[in-house]
């Protein structure tokens, strides 16, 4: 009698535990919810910086991108990566694991997210029209901005982190990327996990945005160097070549010049 009492209080335990569980989870969808608006807002006027309007009586301009450029969503896209980024968000030192089913789901009904890395691009642009639209240093962003911007890094470094953690490309990533980070096997994957918890990986997708990667792409073309280390060998071999020549005109007889005659007293 005394073990069948203690099964029902243990089971309505584990009952109210799942209630306030569900209680909270759905307070924040209510209040990720809420805020997808204010972030679609601002997002819309931050892609428009990245894609300003061209003036019809204008020639087209050239797109600045070379290697990859930005993703240019539609505002179907641009509302879910807006619920993406308010659902990814999370201070840094933290994580987002709590709500890795609402992100999986957003990532499985727009699989765009995750299967075309100009998403990525596109979030460094945006947080480089943050930067750049204010003065220099820290207090140069407004409070909205700087609120976004941390979203912003929050769902870059979701989306960054799987193909860098070595998680297959493409559809799937995130959920490969939680698995190994939400119950860690290893002293890599303790690695991984902390270096997401800080939001490393979103800086490393920022880098990389500023300063991409030629050379992966020449040597697939069969090239051994990209165009800019071309010219610096070239410059190089150049000013070596001036500098011998240099050298052996000084030490060649014709370089020396002949001491002048001295007057006979």
């Amino acid at each position: 009698f005394l073990g069948a009492c203690c099964a029902l209080d243990e089971d309505a335990k584990q009952v109210k535990e799942g209630r306030e569980r569900q209680a909270s989870l759905d307070d924040q969808r209510a209040v990720h919810a809420g805020r997808k608006d204010e972030v679609d807002r601002w997002l819309k006027a931050k892609i428009q910086k990245v894609f300003p309007p061209q003036e019809g009586s204008g020639p087209p301009e050239l797109d600045p991108w070379e290697d990859l450029p930005p993703r240019r969503v539609t505002n179907e896209e641009r509302s879910a990566l807006a619920m993406f980024l308010s659902v990814a968000h999370f201070e840094t030192h933290s994580h987002n694991l709590a709500n890795h089913h609402d992100i999986m789901n957003i990532a499985r009904q727009n699989r765009w997210l995750e299967e075309d890395p100009g998403t990525i691009e596109l979030l460094c642009q945006v947080q480089r029209c943050i930067r750049s639209g204010g003065r220099s240093g820290a207090d140069s962003v407004s409070g909205q901005d700087s609120r976004m911007e941390d979203m912003l890094l929050s769902a870059l470094n979701t989306l960054a982190a799987p193909s860098r953690a070595g998680c297959s490309d493409g559809y799937g990533k995130i959920y490969e990327f939680f698995a190994l980070i939400g119950d860690p096997k290893t002293s890599d994957a303790w690695d991984i996990r902390a270096k997401y918890m800080k939001k490393e990986y979103a800086a490393e997708a920022l880098f990389e945005s500023l300063m991409p990667k030629t050379s992966g792409a020449d040597s697939e073309n069969g090239q051994l160097f990209s165009s800019t280390e071309w010219c610096i060998c070239i410059g190089s071999l150049v000013l070596v070549l001036l500098l011998i020549a240099v050298l052996i005109w000084h030490y060649s007889p014709a370089g020396v010049l002949e001491p002048a005659a001295q007057p006979k007293s």
